[in-house]
């Protein structure tokens, strides 16, 4: 009997277990972070949308986001904020907002020399740069830190665009790479949403050992069906018709299905928004783009995009999905059907009415849990010396909730020693 009774128990205690699956790094136990990717560029020439700073953006929308994106190349010799040759120093100019928003990074293999271009010039030495870079920036900041790397790969666009076996090898390095020498970092996998225009996921998927988040690109520029140069709204569930693949505007795979239930990663729209053209012209230039018509308006845009992204019934359906980051650019851009180019505005904190429906839509669920903000660290007097300090363990929730960001698992919470794991986990990152 008792054998029997050891036996029993050492059942409960595999099958308890096996329902348990570790946090990803950077996943919060619940809840969705607000994420925002900002136009930082000195652009004398659109003075509406340059000099964009993530204090600015936290102070226009009434909301502190919870992680701020930035992009940057490989090699790193070419740094995107200065001329420097900066190499392994991580540049935290931008990072203005004092809260304890998580550091989303975009690495785009995008330079060409007589080595070669794109994913050519990825070596083994250039991707320990980053892992040093990543270092620096987390003894820095202390904040959690996403790399979103050679992202839409299934596209055409980019010089890394459409080359999946150099792409899965190259990230393989990558992962490894990463994982030994800045293992706290989320590795995020995010291609472009599958317009059913031959843009695939399968080809591209490393495997799950090496990526920790999924991720997708998905804007609404108009039907895929339809010339984009008017403004016309989405259906009320598009989100839901990129990521799972419903027609009419979705592809043939059930992206979040496939690579974040079937494979319990968190799932990131990893930028994203809804496109309002303010005018439209045969370049690129002010001067010569003419007033667009507001069709459907840039809150009923707006409101019908971002409304299937934070809808309850979208939030219930899909558990995995863990953050999103707003593309908050208004940029030129060609469109399909059609010739010259249309000025859009992705933006959802500049106009008033929409910004006012976003930020009430954001608080309602920031306030039911389902939103994760950034927090304001508090200031703690060190008893020994008199001297204030921050820490990032010690935050208090300002606008939201906070994240679980160590010792947490999805699934059942009392297994044994799985949390364990994951406090060794951090334990390792947090002594970098």
């Amino acid at each position: 009997m008792v054998a029997f009774a050891f036996a029993a128990a050492a059942v409960a205690v595999a099958a308890a277990a096996s329902s348990v699956v570790a946090l990803a790094p950077n996943e919060p136990e619940s809840g969705v972070i607000l994420g925002a990717w900002l136009y930082t560029a000195d652009d004398p020439s659109l003075p509406d949308i340059g000099y964009d700073r993530p204090s600015k953006f936290n102070q226009r929308l009434g909301l502190n986001a919870g992680a701020f994106q930035f992009e940057q190349n490989i090699p790193l010799k070419k740094n995107p904020y200065t001329a420097a040759h900066e190499d392994m120093v991580a540049n935290t100019t931008y990072l203005d907002d004092g809260t304890d928003a998580s550091i989303f990074i975009t690495v785009y293999a995008e330079e060409t020399t007589s080595a070669g271009s794109g994913l050519d010039l990825v070596t083994d030495a250039e991707l320990n740069k980053l892992a040093a870079q990543m270092v620096d920036l987390y003894n820095k900041t202390g904040r959690g830190i996403f790399i979103r790397f050679c992202p839409e790969m299934n596209g055409n666009w980019f010089l890394y665009g459409q080359k999946p076996d150099q792409f899965k090898a190259t990230w393989i390095r990558f992962a490894n790479i990463m994982r030994a020498n800045a293992p706290g970092v989320a590795l995020v996998w995010s291609p472009n949403f599958d317009l059913g225009d031959g843009q695939s996921y399968a080809p591209y998927y490393p495997g799950d050992q090496y990526v920790d988040w999924v991720g997708l690109s998905a804007y609404w520029k108009g039907s895929k069906s339809a010339v984009q140069n008017t403004n016309t709204a989405p259906p009320a569930n598009i989100f839901a018709e990129f990521t799972d693949g419903v027609a009419p505007e979705g592809g043939a795979t059930n992206f979040y299905q496939t690579y974040a239930a079937a494979k319990n990663k968190p799932f990131v729209l990893s930028e994203g928004g809804s496109a309002f053209i303010t005018c439209q012209g045969p370049d690129d230039t002010l001067a010569n783009c003419v007033t667009a018509a507001a069709g459907d308006g840039q809150l009923g845009i707006n409101k019908a995009f971002w409304g299937s992204v934070l809808s309850d019934d979208f939030l219930s359906a899909h558990p995995l999905f863990k953050m999103f980051q707003i593309f908050e650019h208004k940029k030129f851009e060609t469109y399909n059907g059609g010739s010259g180019m249309v000025f859009r505005d992705f933006r959802v904190s500049v106009d008033a009415t929409t910004r006012d429906w976003f930020k009430s839509r954001v608080q309602t669920l920031a306030d039911a849990g389902k939103i994760i903000l950034g927090n304001v660290p508090v200031k703690t007097t060190s008893s020994a010396k008199g001297a204030t300090s921050t820490g990032a363990s010690q935050t208090v929730s300002t606008t939201g909730t906070t994240s679980s960001k160590s010792g947490a698992v999805r699934g059942a919470a009392s297994a044994v020693g799985v949390p364990a794991l994951v406090f060794a986990a951090v334990a390792v990152f947090l002594a970098l």
